[in-house]
């Protein structure tokens, strides 16, 4: 993967970039391809002058321009700064290495999946589907624990295996580590940033034995339902304290 982006890669993610809605991997990168490209900065900078540009028209007698455009620029223009909506991407498919598992955490995690392809997609915390709480303890006996920035419990355990609720504020973000067993996640609301990859509400992220990542939340931080085999090594002395699925 090329360190700098090209000058069409970057005007495609100008609008994204705007509203930080990209990965920090990727952000650094386009602003790294600002910094150098001052065609690309100028686009940049157009984008954030458009909606005072848009308004002045508004305020201008154009009689040839319909009604209905003048309204829908208007309300266009009045959505401006409301927060954008998460995306809800498909379903991914259950990871290979687990299909022929059958542990409490792996059911309840499919359950959850398979509620989210139907489309039922709770829109309150803990944001898990009903047919998932009803296999759970009542959420007022959960035992909440608090760490910087996040919140965790773990909701159930099989023969060692682990099912955790995550809850993710802002500013999250865990130091790298590595997995002597294998973690998944599925993102149940937000957005989590995992390697250059940005995964919404209904995915599904897997990272087998011995593979090493540092997730983070962005914006106004996720939740996460969290299925993990084994243990996780967490690079450096200083940092186990900062991951709290880590041992």
């Amino acid at each position: 993967m090329s360190l700098l982006l090209s000058c069409q890669e970057v005007a495609s993610l100008l609008s994204d970039y705007s509203e930080e809605r990209l990965p920090v991997s990727l952000r650094l990168r386009i602003r790294l391809h600002l910094s150098l490209c001052h065609g690309c900065d100028a686009i940049r900078a157009t984008l954030g002058i458009t909606p005072h540009i848009c308004r002045s028209a508004l305020a201008e007698p154009f009689p040839s321009v319909p009604t209905e455009a003048k309204a829908a620029l208007a309300h266009a223009l009045a959505r401006l700064g409301e927060p954008r909506k998460p995306k809800v991407m498909a379903v991914d498919a259950i990871p290979q290495d687990l299909v022929d598992r059958d542990d409490l955490p792996l059911r309840i995690l499919t359950r959850a999946q398979e509620s989210f392809a139907q489309g039922h997609l709770p829109t309150e915390a803990p944001f898990l589907p009903q047919q998932v709480l009803d296999l759970l303890p009542p959420p007022a006996q959960w035992a909440w624990h608090s760490h910087p920035n996040s919140r965790s419990v773990q909701l159930c355990e099989d023969r060692g295996i682990r099912l955790t609720l995550l809850q993710a504020l802002p500013g999250y973000q865990q130091p790298m580590h590595t997995h002597l067993g294998s973690e998944s996640i599925l993102v149940l609301s937000g957005h989590l940033e995992d390697g250059d990859g940005l995964f919404a509400q209904g995915r599904w992220v897997h990272h087998g034995a011995g593979s090493s990542h540092a997730p983070a939340a962005l914006g106004s931080g996720c939740w996460c339902l969290i299925r993990e085999e084994g243990t996780a090594r967490t690079s450096g002395l200083f940092h186990r304290g900062r991951n709290p699925l880590a041992a």
